[in-house]
């Protein structure tokens, strides 16, 4: 069950927000991004969708997982391996990268510690 969304006008009219269930994931994926002022990317300025997890799940997949075969991949996301390797073959530099780095090095990208504040995205310095 979720709240249903109001626009301003159904609050300035004290509409009272109704319990509904459910009647589509991405309707209700759209919802959430819309009551946490998630719909549009900051960086890119594009509004989000349910089908752009999918490219963080391939993406995070290829990179992050030392285990993943591109063949399992492809079998688990529906589509061939062509398609990943056509659109994901920039990933295999961030792997040559990670795997001709040092212990180290490794080891001090994986410590915890301060975000250096470059990295930080600031909305409102970015308006």
């Amino acid at each position: 069950m979720y709240r249903e969304y109001l626009n301003s006008e159904s609050i300035k009219a004290n509409k009272i927000a109704k319990l509904r269930k459910p009647t589509s994931f991405p309707k209700l994926f759209d919802l959430y991004l819309r009551e946490h002022n998630l719909q549009i990317d900051p960086i890119k300025g594009q509004k989000r969708v349910l089908y752009s997890l999918r490219h963080t799940y391939a993406t995070l997949a290829l990179t992050y997982d030392k285990n993943v075969e591109i063949r399992t991949l492809a079998k688990q996301m529906g589509t061939s391996v062509q398609m990943i390797e056509k659109h994901y073959d920039h990933l295999d530099v961030v792997k040559a990268a990670h795997k001709l780095r040092g212990e180290e090095s490794r080891r001090l990208l994986q410590a915890p510690g301060i975000i250096d504040l470059r990295y930080i995205y600031n909305a409102d310095a970015a308006k």
